[in-house]
């Protein structure tokens, strides 16, 4: 992992959270899979005000934000099974970054949910939430 591969993947994050809502990229590089599921909870999530996605600006502040984040975090942003998310909660606007989990079976990426604390993961080849 390179600090060009990071920052890019933030970038996309940014990005793609902006335009659709959510994301999901790989801090090493990888292609996110299309099967299997992610899991959240490794970490506290970062929380930061939605208007952070406006503007090239903004988005800088945003940038740095998230990565003296996962400078935090070291060895989860090597491992290649982590992945980093980001969504918007509309309701309260507010973005949340965290750091996922893929895992490749439902019934292990539940428990794994429920030993963290977490409410739900994510379907990747469905695209939707499953509660736990």
């Amino acid at each position: 992992m390179t600090v060009a591969t990071l920052d890019a993947t933030i970038q996309q994050v940014l990005l793609e959270t902006a335009s659709t809502g959510g994301s999901t990229a790989s801090p090493t590089g990888f292609k996110v899979p299309e099967s299997g599921y992610m899991v959240g909870g490794l970490t506290p999530s970062l929380i930061f005000g939605s208007d952070l996605l406006d503007g090239a600006a903004h988005r800088e502040v945003a940038e740095e934000r998230i990565f003296n984040w996962l400078r935090k975090h070291p060895a989860m942003i090597m491992n290649p099974n982590i992945y980093l998310g980001g969504w918007i909660d509309n309701f309260y606007g507010m973005v949340y970054i965290d750091l996922s989990e893929w895992m490749q079976h439902k019934d292990a990426a539940i428990d794994r949910a429920r030993t963290l604390g977490e409410i739900a993961i994510w379907d990747l080849a469905e695209g939707k939430e499953i509660r736990v």
